[in-house]
């Protein structure tokens, strides 16, 4: 028995790498029809096998992305309608907006592999992302979730870039911020009078090391707004700091290169362990060890307190 169905999926679905999931549901369970995001999520029309597509609805709810989060999921059956192949169209800007913006998601563990592998095209690629991690509220400048909506629309994907996104098999298939150092996008850095020094990347972050290694503060311009860096073992370069933001007390969070390496100076449990590995990697408290092994200056960092951001 054929059957059509038209599926709604409201919640945050949109940025999480949730159609080019669908399209590969379909594709697994050889049902046709299509895909796109509107202004209040997720629209599905699929028709096959009414087993086929029971078991495609199931895998939806069960299997989504690991950052998509369903608040509603509604499947109507409708009358049968004929497809050629399965989709992903077009999105819908008409209606009421009902979407949950997708955050800035933490590097995931696929893009950390390939930022260090100096075989792979993006080593050391500082805009590194895929349909699992990077920028997104940041840079989303109209709904629905598309690349033409975001900061990103100025820069056109390379052919490589533009074969990965068009590519089923391909890991960033559909990945809306798609990109390499191919395809436009660069970085600069700049001296306090805003005197251009270096334009390539790897000059850019040997010369960023040997600033902060010098007690001076780096300022990072973001998607988000401004990071200022300085060396959380230099006690000048920290009151410096502190003094130029006028934050006589409040403590300052620090970045470690790992989490093996933020063991040695605070006590991490597995809660927090998944925390700042998840998606979110959001910045948390941890209690500090009493013989840290990094030379950081901790009474500086957090005046008075015994924990550490």
């Amino acid at each position: 028995m054929l059957s059509t169905f038209f599926i709604r999926i409201t919640g945050q679905v949109q940025g999480v790498g949730f159609r080019p999931f669908v399209y590969q549901q379909a594709e697994k369970y050889q049902l046709k029809g299509w895909v796109n995001n509107s202004l209040e999520g997720v629209h599905i029309q699929v028709s096959g096998a009414h087993e086929e597509v029971d078991a495609f609805i199931h895998a939806l709810k069960e299997e989504k992305p690991p950052v998509a989060h369903i608040a509603k999921f509604t499947a109507d059956p409708i009358p049968y309608q004929d497809f050629s192949s399965f989709e992903i169209v077009k999105s819908n800007r008409e209606g009421t907006g009902q979407l949950v913006l997708t955050p800035d998601l933490a590097m995931c563990p696929s893009c950390r592999s390939e930022l260090k592998d100096p075989q792979n095209r993006r080593y050391r690629y500082p805009f590194i992302t895929c349909n699992y991690c990077g920028p997104r509220y940041s840079i989303i400048q109209g709904l629905p979730y598309d690349r033409e909506r975001t900061s990103m629309a100025p820069f056109p994907m390379c052919p490589v870039c533009q074969n990965e996104y068009d590519s089923p098999p391909e890991w960033r298939f559909f990945s809306q911020t798609n990109s390499c150092d191919s395809c436009g996008m660069s970085v600069a850095l700049y001296d306090a009078a805003f005197k251009l020094l270096q334009t390539d990347y790897e000059p850019c972050i040997a010369q960023v090391v040997h600033t902060i290694l010098e007690g001076r503060i780096v300022a990072v311009k973001g998607i988000g707004g401004y990071l200022l860096l300085c060396d959380a073992g230099n006690e000048a370069a920290l009151k410096l700091l502190r003094e130029r933001k006028g934050r006589a007390r409040k403590p300052f969070a620090l970045m470690y290169p790992s989490l093996e390496a933020a063991e040695l100076d605070v006590v991490l449990d597995p809660v927090r362990k998944n925390a700042l590995t998840g998606p979110a990697a959001p910045i948390l408290l941890a209690f500090k060890r009493p013989d840290p092994k990094f030379p950081i200056c901790a009474d500086q960092l957090a005046p008075g307190l015994d924990q550490l951001g």
